[in-house]
């Protein structure tokens, strides 16, 4: 945030704190009744660090007793908030992505960067 860059726009200032989540142990379906017509949620253990992402078309696959550590997928890219607005829209636009989730460096949800939020150059 310092030097020559410092006043590039960064992506913290334009997160979304509406977010998805559900704990590790949670029932699948309890989640599923909850995310009724959502994507996918975010899994956070009890201190909010994010362990995984549960996809809706997760949610066909699991059985009567999974919960959402057992079909989640570990270990979602995740990004920092002071990653410059540019970069960011670039490495979105290069893999298509519509959404990521922001993290402190200790793993924290911040909250997420929507690509459609991101300004175009």
């Amino acid at each position: 945030m310092e030097g020559e860059q410092a006043s590039e726009p960064r992506i913290g200032g334009l997160l979304r704190h509406d977010v998805a989540t559900c704990r590790p142990d949670e029932p699948v379906q309890s989640v599923r009744e909850r995310l009724a017509g959502k994507d996918y949620c975010l899994v956070l253990n009890e201190a909010g660090i994010v362990l995984g992402r549960l996809a809706s078309r997760q949610f066909e696959a699991a059985g009567p007793d999974s919960r959402a550590e057992d079909v989640m997928y570990p270990g979602p890219s995740t990004f920092r908030p002071n990653v410059p607005v540019e970069e960011m829209r670039e490495y979105m636009d290069k893999r298509d992505m519509k959404q990521a989730p922001v993290t402190d460096p200790g793993g924290r949800l911040l909250g997420m960067i929507h690509r459609e939020d991101l300004p175009d150059a």
